[in-house]
C-alpha cells in the first residue's frame, strides 16, 4: 500500500515542493522506494536540456514537474487514483523520507526502471483522514466536504491544490421546462456531486495569486535552506 498525505501548496507525502531534482531521484532509488515506485521515467527537451522543464513520472500515479533553471519541484500531479500497482511480497515498512543532503543536478538523462511485483493500492489522506483509496472514491461532494465550497466550474480550485474531473457538467439547456425541470435540476446537482476526481494537482501558493505559473521558477522555500543558490565564475586574462 502506498499511503501519501496531501498538503495543499506544500507537499504530497515525502515529495515537497521546492525540493531539488537530485534529492528526489536519490529518494526513489533507495531500496525501500523501489517497491512503491517500480517504474521511473524522466523526460525533458533535449534541444534545450540546460533550461528545459523536467518531468519525472512515477508509474502509474505520480507526475513530478521540475523548473528548468533551478531544477526544483514545482508541481505534483496525481492520476489514476484507484489504479493498483504491481506489488511486492515484501512491501516497504520504513517511513518515506527524502535524503537529508541535496545538491543541484544537470544534464539528466531519460531512464526507465522496472521492478516485478504483485498489487499495491494508492491511499491519499488529508488532515489524517483518508479521502481516496480502493474503498473510498473521492468525488466532487467529498472534495467540498473536506476542503469547503469553491467556485463552480469543470475543476475545483483551492489555494495550492486543484481537483479535476473527466465527467462534464450536464448543460443547463437540457433541463427542459415545466414541472419536470426542477426534478431534473436536482438530478443534475446530485450527478455533479457524484463526479469522480480523476486528477489532483498540487502547486505553490503565489504572492497574492492563487498559484504559480507552470513555467516560472519555484518560490523560495525553507526546504532550500543550506543549498547552493548560484555559482559565478570569472574568467580573466593575463597580460
Amino acid at each position: 500500500m502506498l499511503q501519501l498525505d496531501l498538503y495543499p501548496g506544500e507537499a504530497l507525502g515525502p515529495f515537497k515542493l521546492g525540493a531539488s531534482l537530485w534529492s528526489i531521484l536519490a529518494f526513489v532509488r533507495q531500496p525501500q522506494s523501489k517497491t512503491l515506485f517500480p517504474s521511473v521515467k524522466i523526460s525533458y527537451d533535449t534541444n534545450s536540456s540546460s533550461t528545459s522543464i523536467i518531468l519525472v513520472h512515477l508509474h502509474p500515479h505520480i507526475d513530478l514537474l521540475f523548473s528548468g533553471k533551478g531544477q526544483r519541484l514545482h508541481t505534483i500531479a496525481i492520476r489514476r487514483l484507484r489504479h493498483g500497482l504491481p506489488s511486492s511480497p515484501r512491501p516497504a515498512q520504513q517511513p518515506l523520507s527524502l535524503p537529508s543532503t541535496s545538491s543541484g543536478s544537470r544534464g539528466s538523462t531519460s531512464q526507465n526502471r522496472s521492478v516485478a511485483g504483485t498489487i499495491s493500492t494508492l491511499v491519499i489522506r488529508y488532515k489524517r483522514v483518508i479521502i481516496s483509496s480502493a474503498d473510498e472514491t473521492l468525488r466532487r461532494g467529498g472534495v467540498m466536504r473536506h476542503f469547503g465550497p469553491t467556485y463552480e466550474g469543470e475543476t475545483m480550485r483551492y489555494p495550492g491544490v486543484t481537483f479535476m474531473f473527466d465527467d462534464e457538467t450536464p448543460a443547463s439547456s437540457s433541463l427542459g421546462s415545466g414541472g419536470g425541470s426542477m426534478r431534473r435540476a436536482i438530478d443534475v446537482a446530485d450527478e455533479n456531486k457524484r463526479a469522480e476526481v480523476r486528477k489532483i494537482v498540487i502547486m505553490q501558493r503565489g504572492d497574492g495569486r492563487e498559484q504559480v505559473d507552470a513555467f516560472e521558477e519555484v518560490l523560495e522555500h525553507p526546504i532550500m535552506n543550506g543549498d547552493l543558490k548560484r555559482v559565478v565564475i570569472k574568467v580573466g586574462t593575463r597580460d
